[in-house]
């Protein structure tokens, strides 16, 4: 089950000055039990619950039609609940932990019609409390208009996040898998960090949109007891990381009430875990060749997709 609340407030000071006020609420919970038919007073239970609560303020700031800047705080607040009964040997277990997060952010932006340049630049500051770590993450995002119709693009971030989560045995629950979310503990569960930069090419021209884009991601921190192996490494318990490469390109048609587009990814992605044998392999969730197509229909208030 999924359920989440979400209230937003925005105020213009000024002519300069605008706040943004942010409070939201979300919550996640996963219930599952199995009972063996042989002895029917004999079970197994087992749920998992997580708790999102934010809080964010946002300044922006307009020096003049070319320059803004943005700056705010975020205050975070993440619980995960854990709950395991087990009648068939009399066991129970549960945990509940926390992590409060402490987050400063700041951009800046420019938009200059001479020079036909859009950019944006900014970091993000991320204190994880209970794990007494400071995370550094800084964006940038660049955008060049070579003609009316041509736009070149680069995009670059890092991310990071103190929840991730872990898979049981496959042979449990008939080998249906269960996902289960766990907090970042700073030694098996670190927390996750990920970089990525992208390089883009758009074309818009008699309502003809093409679009290429190649990207490269990798993420590190992550435990192969999330990644679903069902070989010898299935009961392993290391860290590891992958990364992402790949292209991707779209193509986008508008003919009066009717969009149409089709889009084509191709990726490769890498594990790496030094502590397996062999280190490097392929990702369990890799995607080759994905293709995908559909369309619009918008007349009159009515839309159909």
């Amino acid at each position: 089950r999924n359920f989440g609340t979400s209230f937003t407030w925005k105020s213009n000071w000024n002519a300069k000055n605008s706040l943004l006020f942010n409070v939201s609420n979300s919550q996640y919970e996963l219930d599952s039990k199995t009972t063996n038919l042989e002895d029917i007073y004999g079970y197994k239970k087992q749920e998992n619950y997580v708790y999102d609560n934010s809080i964010k303020i946002d300044n922006s700031y307009k020096i003049n039609d070319k320059y803004r800047l943005n700056a705010g705080y975020q205050l975070n607040l993440l619980r995960v609940q854990n709950k395991l009964e087990d009648k068939n040997i009399s066991s129970f277990e549960k945990t509940n932990e926390r992590i409060l997060e402490h987050a400063l952010f700041a951009e800046a932006k420019m938009k200059d019609s001479i020079s036909r340049i859009n950019m944006t630049a900014g970091f993000r500051i991320n204190h994880f409390a209970q794990l007494k770590k400071t995370v550094l993450e800084p964006r940038f995002q660049l955008t060049y208009s070579v003609n009316k119709n041509l736009d070149l693009n680069i995009l670059g971030e890092m991310k990071s996040q103190a929840i991730s989560q872990q898979i049981d045995h496959q042979t449990d629950f008939f080998g249906i898998e269960k996902r289960w979310w766990i907090l970042a503990n700073n030694t098996t569960i670190p927390i996750q960090k990920s970089k990525q930069v992208s390089f883009g090419i758009d074309f818009n021209k008699n309502n003809w949109l093409m679009t290429f884009e190649t990207y490269y991601k990798k993420v590190t921190g992550i435990n192969s007891s999330s990644q679903g192996f069902q070989n010898q490494y299935q009961y392993m318990n290391t860290l590891g990381n992958f990364h992402v490469k790949g292209v991707e390109f779209c193509i986008q048609k508008k003919i009066s009430h009717f969009l149409t587009w089709a889009n084509y990814n191709f990726g490769k992605s890498t594990y790496y875990f030094p502590e397996l044998t062999p280190k490097t392999f392929q990702n369990n969730f890799q995607i080759n060749h994905f293709f995908s197509i559909g369309g619009n229909f918008e007349k009159n208030g009515y839309k159909l997709a």
